[in-house]
């Protein structure tokens, strides 16, 4: 079994970091480090310190009434760049694609939290900046967002063959090789991280890539960030509450897609039983996770989220807990072996339960609930 897809995107590239967490300014909390958070006046309604933002950039609305940085405007010549947080009384989120690209005074960027995303190129290009500060908001970074800047260029900046902003994983080269550890601290890989370069009209991925090592600190992984990492094997954790807590953006953002299995502490999982404490499974979390032969979800789950064990082919057993309350698309999908789930409520319950659409294991599954009642899946 194969999948395939097309995407319309690359590695991600930064550039350097002084993340933004500074030493209030009141008296109250002098000495203190915090991650400024603005009001509408730019001031930080933690210590009262001012944004002296850069005045005279170019702005659009966005739908959810907030507004995206687009331009340099009128303030040409800059070459210490400040976003504000708040623009006409609105939250700026977003930088826009190619925002800044190609722009060759601007040396330094400060990125005030508040900002979700930074779009495509949107300093690519930037070939004096070497200073970049990024808040804890920043969770999308789409394709070359920082390429052909000065700290891009510098390879000290680079670990090995990875290229880090902080604790966002911004790119690795398609020669990484064996098993890599993620850096501890990581929150964000951002998107097409490890897809390699684009050569004959496809990516390369990371052919060499066998085995990768998560972090407890991982949070969210972007888009496609394992496209074309066929290669790896194995994906090795330390602690599966924090593995259910990371949020993927789509099924090639997970790097069990490729058939690999999970491994934690060293033991690959075989009988995942997920951890108490978890209310959600969430959206492609154990998607085609290779060896995972039985899953039980306990009553404290309340949501299987949408393609969560879809293509797992080895998967025969699963029991669901009384507290799910909804299962979403695809959530198992193509699971060829799974003939039978074992419910833990009644068949009227089971039929409360809402289902996304194709969310069934496969043809001729059926679900025995706790009252011996037998339902199709």
């Amino acid at each position: 079994m194969r999948k395939f897809f097309v995407m319309s995107l690359a590695a991600l590239m930064a550039v350097g970091l002084a993340v933004s967490v500074a030493a209030c300014g009141s008296n109250e909390n002098r000495g203190k480090s915090h991650e400024h958070t603005y009001n509408e006046q730019n001031d930080c309604t933690v210590c009262g310190e001012h944004l002296n933002f850069t005045e005279g950039l170019k702005f659009e609305p966005t739908e959810e009434n907030t507004y995206t940085v687009t331009g340099i405007g009128t303030a040409e010549g800059v070459t210490e760049l400040v976003i504000p947080a708040y623009y006409n009384g609105k939250a700026v989120t977003e930088i826009g694609r190619y925002a800044f690209s190609g722009n060759a005074e601007i040396e330094s960027v400060v990125i005030p939290n508040g900002v979700t995303a930074i779009d495509l190129r949107a300093f690519f290009g930037c070939s004096a900046l070497a200073k970049i500060s990024l808040p804890e908001s920043v969770t999308a970074i789409n394709d070359a967002a920082f390429d052909g800047t000065a700290y891009f260029a510098d390879e000290k900046n680079w670990d090995g063959d990875v290229f880090y902003i902080g604790d966002i994983l911004m790119q690795a080269r398609d020669t990484l090789s064996g098993e890599y550890q993620i850096k501890t601290g990581t929150r964000v890989i951002a998107q097409g991280a490890f897809m390699g370069v684009y050569l004959d009209n496809k990516f390369s991925g990371c052919p060499n890539l066998k085995a990768i090592v998560i972090p407890e600190s991982l949070k969210f992984i972007g888009p496609s960030v394992f496209s074309y990492s066929n290669a790896l094997e194995k994906v090795i954790i330390s602690d599966l509450a924090a593995w259910c807590q990371i949020t993927f953006a789509d099924n090639f953002s997970n790097p069990l897609y490729y058939d690999a299995h999970l491994f934690l502490k060293g033991q690959e999982i075989t009988d995942l039983v997920i951890p108490d404490g978890i209310s959600e499974i969430k959206a492609h979390a154990f998607v085609d996770c290779n060896g995972v032969k039985s899953v039980t979800i306990p009553s404290g789950v309340t949501a299987i989220g949408e393609s969560a064990f879809e293509w797992c082919e080895s998967l025969e057993s699963v029991t669901i807990g009384v507290g799910v309350t909804a299962i979403g698309e695809h959530a198992f999908y193509r699971c060829e072996n799974l003939k039978n789930i074992q419910y833990q409520g009644t068949a009227d319950a089971w039929n409360k339960i809402g289902k996304g659409s194709s969310w069934a294991p496969y043809e001729g599954c059926t679900v025995t609930c706790s009252d011996g009642t037998s339902v199709p899946a």
